[in-house]
């Protein structure tokens, strides 16, 4: 499992939508929870920007983005450098 999975097992229940999907695309990739589960938020978020437009799965999309990001900064307030990572949350999600 990836940190970022083992972290929303520990960590985060329930879950508002399913968020397996993303998770499955970082599975096996380097990084702290907070990275890996921002990078998940980023990938949500820019699926729903690919569906523009009032539609349930770009709404899911945008919720599981939400998600994501939450628990990216919740992850991050248990770093020792949690400033910066918040700091680095917040660049990645704007670019």
């Amino acid at each position: 499992m990836s940190k970022a999975r083992d972290w929303l097992c520990d960590s985060a229940d329930p879950r508002p939508v399913e968020l397996g999907r993303w998770l499955d695309q970082i599975e096996g990739a380097d990084g702290t929870a907070a990275e890996l589960l921002t990078e998940c938020a980023r990938a949500a978020l820019d699926t729903a920007l690919g569906r523009p437009g009032r539609h349930r799965p770009t709404a899911f999309d945008l919720l599981a983005a939400g998600a994501f990001l939450g628990y990216a900064c919740e992850a991050a307030l248990a770093d020792e450098e949690a400033c910066r990572t918040l700091w680095m949350i917040v660049g990645r999600m704007s670019g």
